[in-house]
């Protein structure tokens, strides 16, 4: 199912929280941390394959 949902996890309570989604739904993507910034890379959109990345900030950050 493509979703623009978003979910963080917080280390220091140990729970998981929706964020702000992304402005494009996919699914079966990677991701990857960069110092404090987090990119969901590719994945696919309605049965197209995607090289999308897409960049977010933590909350908090």
């Amino acid at each position: 199912m493509d979703t623009t949902r978003v979910d963080a996890y917080s280390p220091d309570t140990g729970t998981w929280a929706t964020v702000t989604g992304t402005t494009t739904a996919h699914r079966e993507g990677a991701a990857v941390t960069s110092g404090r910034r987090i990119f969901a890379i590719g994945g696919h959109t309605a049965g197209v394959e995607s090289a999308r990345v897409t960049a977010r900030r933590p909350p908090g950050a």
